[in-house]
């Protein structure tokens, strides 16, 4: 896989070659030298190639945070400068021409060959013997461009076209659910403390758990509570992230997505109760529902990062969680 992302990254690079003079080719590659720090420090720091949270995360930074990053990585930006000074140096001096017909003809021919290998691979790969050929032919095309995304300067170019029509959707969401009210109150009259607390474990499978039959003793905590109800015929609205979670927030069924773009979610009903709300996240996802979330509520924290990544756990979130409940004060909050 090492060297298939090396051969992929080295295709992309070299392919611009074939159709442009060496002068606009190296004066458009200086634009993604400038950016490929974000790359590097990513890369660094949470150990994949970055994402479109991670870009997401840059549209949203502000100048301390900036500042935070330039000063923990100063070896690294001093060898960047340098590297910059001798870029421009010997870009001044190269002259406006193009490569050996040759040469232009064979970097062509690696891109496309290397391509197609790489899309019959991602078909050969796919473990649905059920699937229609234009399906897997449409899965394929989805699991190579999932390798552009991976690989820089593509990924930086795909995940921003990404994250600015997430902005968008966002915008055109709260547009269309502005006026949207569910009339929700409070029916507690007493003045005692009102926690209620929603945990999304959205890729959990039931069948897992230990308190609903399941042999490894997974759940020794939950076992320990008394009179606790377990669902047993309770199922998912989908089985990918970007669909199932806006129907646990939503009204929205598999029947019916529309209803996600038409109303708000129930934490907007327990704010128009007059509950402090909060949300905290660890997956990334790039769903209009969820990303207008960490607008509506009182307080978020949100891991604008993909999954699978480095030191990003449930359990960092519990030290923000205990503060807010601890900080409480008599107030009615919704996490």
């Amino acid at each position: 896989m090492l060297f298939a992302y090396f051969f992929l990254s080295l295709a992309i690079w070299v392919f611009p070659l074939s159709f442009l003079p060496r002068k606009i080719y190296f004066g458009i590659a200086f634009l993604f030298l400038l950016l490929s720090p974000l790359e590097i420090v990513f890369v660094r720091n949470i150990g994949i190639p970055m994402t479109e949270g991670f870009i997401e995360s840059v549209f949203r930074t502000n100048y301390s945070e900036t500042m935070e990053q330039i000063t923990s990585n100063l070896l690294i930006l001093a060898m960047f400068i340098g590297l910059i000074i001798i870029y421009i140096f010997l870009f001044v001096k190269l002259k406006n021409t193009f490569l050996n017909p040759k040469f232009r003809i064979g970097i062509a021919a690696f891109f496309l060959l290397f391509n197609i290998v790489l899309f019959a691979n991602m078909y050969r790969v796919q473990v649905s013997n059920d699937a229609s050929i234009v399906s897997k032919i449409k899965s394929s095309v989805q699991s190579t461009q999932s390798k552009y995304r991976k690989t820089y300067p593509t990924d930086l170019v795909m995940n921003t076209i990404k994250t600015i029509s997430n902005f968008k959707e966002n915008e055109t969401l709260r547009k269309q659910i502005e006026q949207f009210s569910f009339h929700a109150k409070s029916n507690n009259d007493k003045s005692e403390e009102e926690i209620f607390v929603l945990v999304i474990g959205e890729s959990a499978r039931y069948d897992n758990f230990h308190i609903n039959g399941y042999k490894r003793n997974t759940t020794p905590i939950i076992d320990s509570v008394k009179n606790l109800l377990s669902f047993t015929n309770v199922y998912s609205g989908a089985v990918v992230t970007t669909y199932s979670v806006p129907m646990i927030l939503t009204r929205a069924t598999p029947k019916d997505l529309s209803v996600q773009s038409k109303e708000k979610t129930v934490l907007d009903a327990f704010k128009e109760a007059g509950f402090y709300t909060v949300w905290f996240a660890n997956q990334n996802s790039d769903y209009p529902v969820t990303r207008r979330l960490t607008d509506v509520a009182d307080k978020t924290k949100v891991n604008f990062f993909d999954v699978n990544v480095k030191n990003f756990h449930d359990g960092n979130i519990a030290a923000d969680f205990e503060g807010v409940i601890k900080n409480g004060g008599g107030v009615k909050i919704l996490f």
